[in-house]
This record gives C-alpha cells, structure tokens and sequence, in this order.
C-alpha cells in the first residue's frame, strides 16, 4: 500500500471514491430506493436515501487513508 503523495494521489483517490458512490447509488435504485443522494469528503461518503413506505435512512462509509492495490 502506498501513502497519498499529493494532491494527484489524492485526486485519484476522490475519483475513485466517487466512482463507488455512483455504483452504490445504482445498485439501491435496484432495491427501489429512491432520492438518493450522497455527499463525498475526502474522508467520508454519506449516503441518505429512502425507500417509497419509510423515512429517509442515512448510511456512513469512512475511506481508507492508503490507496489500495
């Protein structure tokens, strides 16, 4: 594992996180969520979204620090 070295690591980091959340949002479409939104930090992603019978329902992903191969 290597440590972020910069902001172009850390870019690709954010890039790669993103990339999660838009298949995380995908994927809880295919469970009938709907208004699904999430916000990404450069260390956390929260996911809030909520299905048509209940209330919103909020969900916390901590990112790694080290980039993962």
């Amino acid at each position: 594992m290597a440590l972020f070295s910069g902001s172009n690591s850390s870019s690709r980091m954010m890039q790669r996180a993103k990339q999660l959340a838009e298949r995380i949002v995908s994927s809880m479409r295919a469970q009938g969520y709907l208004n699904i939104e999430y916000i990404l930090t450069e260390r956390q992603m929260k996911i809030v979204a909520s299905k048509s019978d209940g209330s919103p329902q909020t969900t916390y992903l901590t990112l790694p620090r080290r980039a993962l191969h």
